[in-house]
């Protein structure tokens, strides 16, 4: 498998994942107005998102050291880097999130507005 292609993949599970699951579960409260309760809850779920990919990292890493043998170990660097850069994704992710939750904010606010009191 060429690196082009895993970066893709993982890209695709650290950063997409987690920010459309989490705007799956605030799209309910963000369309009955709710907003700041589908950002709690849509941050909510890209946190846990997060946690369980850092736990899955976590537990390859482990594996892979309990299996290795002479030169052919993981660095527990690289292991705590990618840590660090999915924990950043979340955050992004998350920001991403509230950035969604104020557009349809806005556009429920634009389709309300009465043009009749100007």
């Amino acid at each position: 498998m060429s690196t082009l292609l895993v970066i893709a993949i993982w890209a695709l599970f650290v950063v997409a994942l987690p920010c459309v699951l989490g705007a799956l579960v605030a799209l309910p409260f963000w369309l009955k107005g709710r907003t700041t309760a589908g950002n709690i809850a849509g941050s909510t779920a890209i946190g846990l998102t997060i946690v369980l990919l850092i736990w899955r990292q976590l537990g390859a890493y482990f594996e892979a050291q309990g299996l290795c043998a002479g030169a052919n170990c993981p660095s527990a660097e690289g292991t705590v880097v990618a840590l660090l850069v999915m924990a950043g994704l979340g955050w992004v992710d998350t920001l991403v999130l509230l950035m969604l939750g104020g557009a349809v904010e806005d556009r429920r606010k634009r389709r309300q507005f009465d043009r009749s009191r100007l």
